[in-house]
């Protein structure tokens, strides 16, 4: 986190975000931190270099930025905070018909959606690939 050190950070009020990073504000690595209330405020903000960057999931963030039209003035760094797993949650209640059908069969769907290029051509389309 000390590469960073000399960095304007945005942050949103209230989000979860890594131990590693939420340290390095508290001790004073990362210095200067601008809080905003609310997360769609980010991107505007780091257009108009109210500060340098902010930490956001990746797909998420190209998408948020295309869908505001500001791909030609934001990027992303290669090196993420951090990388972890995300799962999909399924209601145990649910009353759709095929709920079982797609709690057994999810992860080969989706191996499959990858396979056939599918996720691929969404990523592409929204410009995220």
């Amino acid at each position: 986190m000390s590469d960073l050190a000399d960095y304007r950070l945005g942050l949103t009020k209230g989000y979860a975000y890594t131990k590693k990073l939420l340290k390095a504000v508290e001790t004073g690595v990362i210095k200067n931190v601008r809080y905003v209330n609310q997360n769609d405020l980010l991107y505007s903000m780091l257009a108009y270099d109210r500060f340098d960057m902010f930490p956001a999931p990746k797909l998420i963030g190209l998408y948020l930025v295309e869908q505001k039209g500001l791909s030609d003035e934001i990027t992303y760094l290669p090196k993420p905070f951090k990388n972890k797993p995300y799962y999909n949650i399924f209601a145990k209640a649910s009353t759709h018909p095929k709920i079982d059908y797609v709690r057994a069969n999810y992860d080969n769907v989706l191996k499959q959606l990858k396979r056939e290029g599918f996720v691929d051509k969404i990523l592409k389309k929204y410009g995220m690939k």
